[in-house]
């Protein structure tokens, strides 16, 4: 989780756009089924997000990945990103967010 200089590594820049948006609402405290109605995705998709999400990012739990989240420096650019995609329907696609 860090790097030699105890700073949080660039782990963010390999998650999917999807994952993104997982990991914002996960952040925001919803839960799977909460957040599998508003993407419109299934209980079990939501879960397998998570799960590659908190693989990526090396968590131990939600509440971890969600600390790495916060703690992840991202551009303006991909906060808007993002937002955007909390409001939308994306593919599954990576993304830079440094």
């Amino acid at each position: 989780m860090h790097n030699t200089n105890g700073q949080v590594a660039p782990k963010m820049r390999h998650l999917t756009k999807r994952e993104l948006q997982v990991i914002r609402y996960v952040a925001q405290g919803d839960t799977n089924k909460q957040i599998a109605l508003k993407l419109r995705l299934s209980h079990q998709t939501v879960r397998r997000h998570v799960y590659n999400l908190m693989k990526k990012l090396n968590a131990r739990n939600r509440a971890h990945a969600v600390a790495i989240y916060n703690r992840t420096p991202r551009t303006r650019t991909a906060n808007h990103l993002i937002r955007h995609l909390t409001t939308q329907n994306s593919h599954h696609t990576t993304i830079n967010c440094n």
